[in-house]
C-alpha cells in the first residue's frame, strides 16, 4: 500500500488534471475529500496500474464511495470515471500522451 500511495503522490497534478476535464464544473478544491479520494485512487489504477482491470478499479471505487460518501457521490464517481475510461486516448501506460495534453490543459487554464 505505501507503494501505491507514493505512485499516486507521484503522479497526482495529473490524476486531478483528468478528475478537473472530466468533472465539468467542479475543481478539484470543490469536491467532497472522500469522493476526491476515491477518485484519485481509482484514475490511479485505471491509467497507472497494470495489475488493476478498468472494470475492477470502477467497481471497487463506486462500491466504497456508496458506503462513505453521500447520497449523490456514488452517480458523481461512476459519472466521471465512465467518462475517464470511455475516453478513446486513455492508454493503460505510464505518462500516456492523453495524461500529459490533460495536464497541459490544466495548466493552460490556470493561468
Amino acid at each position: 500500500l505505501v507503494g501505491k500511495y507514493n505512485d499516486i503522490i507521484e503522479h497526482i497534478d495529473q490524476i486531478d488534471a483528468i478528475i478537473e476535464e472530466k468533472s465539468v464544473g467542479w475543481p478539484v478544491s470543490r469536491i467532497a475529500k472522500t469522493d476526491l479520494s476515491v477518485l484519485r485512487i481509482a484514475i490511479y489504477e485505471i491509467i497507472y496500474d497494470k495489475d488493476v482491470a478498468l472494470k475492477v478499479a470502477m467497481k471497487e471505487a463506486v462500491r466504497i464511495i456508496g458506503e462513505y460518501g453521500t447520497d449523490k457521490s456514488s452517480s458523481f464517481v461512476n459519472g466521471v470515471l465512465g467518462s475517464v475510461v470511455e475516453d478513446e486516448n486513455i492508454e493503460k501506460c505510464e505518462k500516456s500522451e492523453r495524461v500529459i495534453e490533460s495536464t497541459k490543459r490544466a495548466e493552460d487554464a490556470s493561468k
